[in-house]
Protein backbone atom coordinates (compact mmCIF):
# COMPACT_ATOMS: atom_id res chain seq x y z
CA UNK A 1 0.00 0.00 0.00
CA UNK A 2 1.03 3.56 -0.60
CA UNK A 3 1.18 6.39 1.91
CA UNK A 4 -1.71 8.83 1.54
CA UNK A 5 0.22 11.40 -0.52
CA UNK A 6 2.48 8.92 -2.35
CA UNK A 7 2.28 7.97 -6.00
CA UNK A 8 3.18 4.65 -7.51
CA UNK A 9 5.19 4.14 -10.73
CA UNK A 10 5.07 7.54 -12.51
CA UNK A 11 4.60 5.89 -15.90
CA UNK A 12 1.14 4.74 -14.74
CA UNK A 13 0.05 8.35 -14.23
CA UNK A 14 1.69 9.51 -17.46
CA UNK A 15 -0.16 6.83 -19.40
CA UNK A 16 -3.53 7.41 -17.73
CA UNK A 17 -3.36 11.19 -18.05
CA UNK A 18 -1.64 11.48 -21.42
CA UNK A 19 -3.04 8.68 -23.52
CA UNK A 20 -5.18 9.58 -26.51
CA UNK A 21 -8.31 7.64 -27.44
CA UNK A 22 -6.28 5.13 -29.47
CA UNK A 23 -4.14 4.25 -26.46
CA UNK A 24 -7.14 4.18 -24.12
CA UNK A 25 -8.95 1.74 -26.37
CA UNK A 26 -5.99 -0.48 -27.26
CA UNK A 27 -4.67 -0.64 -23.71
CA UNK A 28 -8.07 -1.08 -21.97
CA UNK A 29 -7.46 1.97 -19.79
CA UNK A 30 -9.85 3.35 -17.18
CA UNK A 31 -9.72 6.13 -14.59
CA UNK A 32 -6.88 5.95 -12.04
CA UNK A 33 -9.39 5.30 -9.25
CA UNK A 34 -10.21 1.92 -10.82
CA UNK A 35 -6.74 0.43 -10.22
CA UNK A 36 -5.63 -1.26 -6.99
CA UNK A 37 -1.97 -0.48 -7.69
CA UNK A 38 -3.01 3.18 -7.52
CA UNK A 39 -4.69 2.89 -4.14
CA UNK A 40 -4.70 6.67 -3.70
CA UNK A 41 -6.14 7.39 -7.14
CA UNK A 42 -4.67 10.05 -9.34
CA UNK A 43 -2.45 12.24 -7.20
CA UNK A 44 -1.34 15.45 -8.88
CA UNK A 45 2.17 16.65 -8.15
CA UNK A 46 2.97 20.35 -8.09
CA UNK A 47 4.56 21.50 -11.35
CA UNK A 48 4.11 18.08 -13.00
CA UNK A 49 1.87 17.70 -16.04
CA UNK A 50 1.51 13.94 -16.53
CA UNK A 51 0.04 14.38 -20.01
CA UNK A 52 3.02 16.45 -21.07
CA UNK A 53 5.39 13.95 -19.41
CA UNK A 54 3.72 11.16 -21.39
CA UNK A 55 4.39 13.02 -24.66
CA UNK A 56 7.97 13.76 -23.60
CA UNK A 57 8.52 10.12 -22.67
CA UNK A 58 7.30 9.02 -26.10
CA UNK A 59 9.57 11.64 -27.71
CA UNK A 60 12.50 10.31 -25.64
CA UNK A 61 11.73 6.81 -26.90
CA UNK A 62 11.98 8.17 -30.42
CA UNK A 63 15.29 9.87 -29.66
CA UNK A 64 16.80 6.57 -28.53
CA UNK A 65 15.65 4.96 -31.75
CA UNK A 66 12.31 3.39 -30.93
CA UNK A 67 9.63 3.61 -33.59
CA UNK A 68 5.91 3.95 -32.89
CA UNK A 69 5.69 0.19 -33.44
CA UNK A 70 8.32 -0.27 -30.71
CA UNK A 71 6.76 2.18 -28.27
CA UNK A 72 3.24 0.71 -28.04
CA UNK A 73 4.49 -2.64 -26.63
CA UNK A 74 6.24 -0.75 -23.83
CA UNK A 75 2.95 0.87 -22.85
CA UNK A 76 1.17 -2.49 -23.28
CA UNK A 77 3.43 -3.92 -20.56
CA UNK A 78 2.83 -0.89 -18.32
CA UNK A 79 -0.93 -1.28 -18.78
CA UNK A 80 -0.76 -5.05 -18.20
CA UNK A 81 1.05 -4.52 -14.89
CA UNK A 82 -1.50 -1.91 -13.88
CA UNK A 83 -4.33 -4.30 -14.82
CA UNK A 84 -2.65 -7.21 -13.00
CA UNK A 85 -3.28 -5.49 -9.67
CA UNK A 86 -7.01 -5.78 -10.34
CA UNK A 87 -7.07 -9.56 -10.72
CA UNK A 88 -9.55 -10.70 -8.10
CA UNK A 89 -7.89 -13.57 -6.27
CA UNK A 90 -9.89 -15.34 -3.60
CA UNK A 91 -9.64 -18.57 -1.63
CA UNK A 92 -11.75 -21.65 -2.05
CA UNK A 93 -14.87 -21.74 0.07
CA UNK A 94 -14.20 -25.08 1.69
CA UNK A 95 -11.91 -23.47 4.26
CA UNK A 96 -8.80 -24.03 2.25
CA UNK A 97 -6.08 -21.57 1.43
CA UNK A 98 -6.00 -22.46 -2.25
CA UNK A 99 -6.17 -19.43 -4.51
CA UNK A 100 -8.92 -19.19 -7.10
CA UNK A 101 -9.75 -16.59 -9.72
CA UNK A 102 -13.53 -16.43 -9.86
CA UNK A 103 -13.79 -13.89 -12.68
CA UNK A 104 -11.10 -13.98 -15.34
CA UNK A 105 -12.15 -10.77 -17.13
CA UNK A 106 -9.07 -8.88 -15.90
CA UNK A 107 -6.90 -11.87 -16.80
CA UNK A 108 -8.34 -11.65 -20.30
CA UNK A 109 -7.27 -7.99 -20.53
CA UNK A 110 -3.76 -8.78 -19.26
CA UNK A 111 -3.42 -11.67 -21.69
CA UNK A 112 -4.68 -9.59 -24.60
CA UNK A 113 -2.10 -6.92 -23.79
CA UNK A 114 0.76 -9.42 -23.49
CA UNK A 115 -0.31 -11.87 -26.20
CA UNK A 116 -0.78 -14.76 -23.79
CA UNK A 117 -3.27 -17.60 -23.59
CA UNK A 118 -5.69 -16.79 -20.75
CA UNK A 119 -6.12 -20.41 -19.60
CA UNK A 120 -2.35 -20.96 -19.42
CA UNK A 121 -1.87 -17.61 -17.68
CA UNK A 122 -4.47 -18.18 -14.96
CA UNK A 123 -3.27 -21.75 -14.43
CA UNK A 124 0.32 -20.49 -14.05
CA UNK A 125 -0.82 -18.05 -11.38
CA UNK A 126 -2.89 -20.36 -9.22
CA UNK A 127 -1.30 -23.73 -9.98
CA UNK A 128 2.18 -23.34 -11.52
CA UNK A 129 4.09 -26.35 -12.74
CA UNK A 130 7.38 -26.98 -11.00
CA UNK A 131 10.12 -29.39 -11.99
CA UNK A 132 10.88 -31.86 -9.23
CA UNK A 133 13.64 -34.21 -10.27
CA UNK A 134 12.63 -35.48 -13.68
CA UNK A 135 8.93 -34.80 -13.22
CA UNK A 136 6.70 -31.75 -13.28
CA UNK A 137 4.16 -31.23 -10.52
CA UNK A 138 1.43 -28.63 -10.16
CA UNK A 139 1.66 -26.64 -6.93
CA UNK A 140 -1.47 -24.92 -5.68
CA UNK A 141 -0.75 -21.30 -4.69
CA UNK A 142 -2.27 -19.32 -1.84
CA UNK A 143 -3.89 -15.92 -2.32
CA UNK A 144 -0.82 -14.26 -0.79
CA UNK A 145 1.51 -16.06 -3.20
CA UNK A 146 -0.51 -14.92 -6.22
CA UNK A 147 -0.52 -11.33 -4.89
CA UNK A 148 3.25 -11.58 -4.42
CA UNK A 149 3.59 -12.37 -8.14
CA UNK A 150 1.79 -9.08 -8.88
CA UNK A 151 4.28 -7.16 -6.77
CA UNK A 152 7.19 -8.86 -8.49
CA UNK A 153 5.72 -7.98 -11.90
CA UNK A 154 5.41 -4.35 -10.82
CA UNK A 155 9.00 -4.14 -9.61
CA UNK A 156 10.34 -6.04 -12.63
CA UNK A 157 8.52 -3.78 -15.07
CA UNK A 158 9.98 -0.71 -13.35
CA UNK A 159 13.46 -2.16 -13.67
CA UNK A 160 12.97 -3.07 -17.36
CA UNK A 161 11.40 0.29 -18.12
CA UNK A 162 14.35 2.18 -16.65
CA UNK A 163 16.87 -0.21 -18.21
CA UNK A 164 15.28 0.52 -21.58
CA UNK A 165 15.67 4.27 -21.25
CA UNK A 166 19.02 4.29 -19.41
Amino acid sequence: MQNKEERNFHAFYQLLNGADQNYISELHLEAASKYRFLSNGSIALPNVDDGKEFRLTNEAFGIIGLTDADIMPVWRVVSAVLQFGNIDVDTERRGGEQAVIKDDSVCQKVCHLLGLNVVDFTRSLIKPRLKVGRDFVAKQQTKAQVRFVGGVMLLSSRYCFFALIA
